[in-house]
């Protein structure tokens, strides 16, 4: 049964990072959390709050032609993914004051962290400090994380054209990522399921838990 959660005070914005590795769910999910919010054509509602929903950079990139095997720097891939997500996550702040509402719930499918899975640490380090952030800053800039398990039982190449790798390969990119995240203040983990129905529903469960706590 739905609960009833205080709205807060206006222009309340929750930002919420959908994240994990290659084959976790993350866009599924989106996909989930889009049927069942839906309220109108391209409108989405959660319990008072409009929900806006920024699509994952990575896969635009590489299925634009743009994908890390075909640059001869996997640091400046991850360069080009920072900034343009950086730019995506700044226009979905201006168009939030173009509409009429009072509060939203904003989800990213990956958020600015992601990128560190995917070179060393240091090459990751050397990124912040030349884009003038921290780790922790950028944690700063989401409210919450939700992190999904791959799994190896619905992990498929053949779903996603912008996915090339094997599932040993997703599954270490897969513990990086939610590494680098599990320092947040308010990460949440949710494990794989069974039945992918399962997962996606834990995340909705997850969705109403953090907006009650943070409204």
């Amino acid at each position: 049964m739905p609960i009833n959660i205080d709205r807060g005070k206006p222009n309340m914005i929750i930002r919420i990072v959908l994240t994990g590795g290659p084959g976790s769910g993350k866009t599924k999910t989106i996909e989930f959390l889009k049927e069942k919010l839906l309220a109108e054509k391209s409108v989405f509602r959660f319990h008072g709050f409009r929900c806006l929903f920024v699509p994952e950079t990575a896969s635009e990139l590489i299925l634009g032609g743009v994908a890390p095997f075909v640059c001869n720097s996997f640091v400046g891939f991850q360069r080009i993914l920072f900034d343009l997500q950086f730019e995506k996550e700044k226009a979905f702040d201006e168009a939030m004051s173009l509409i009429d509402e009072e509060n939203f719930v904003i989800f990213y499918d990956r958020g600015l962290v992601d990128g560190g899975a995917y070179i060393t640490d240091n090459e990751f380090e050397d990124l912040l400090n030349e884009k003038g952030y921290s780790i922790k800053s950028l944690y700063s800039r989401y409210d919450a994380v939700i992190g999904l398990e791959t799994h190896e039982s619905y992990y498929s190449t053949e779903e996603n054209e912008a996915r090339t790798e094997n599932y040993s390969v997703a599954k270490r990119i897969s513990e990086r990522t939610l590494e680098l995240w599990s320092g947040h203040e308010n990460y949440y983990f949710v494990s794989a399921e069974e039945k992918f129905s399962q997962k996606a529903w834990k995340v909705l469960e997850l969705l109403e838990k953090i907006i009650t706590e943070l409204s």
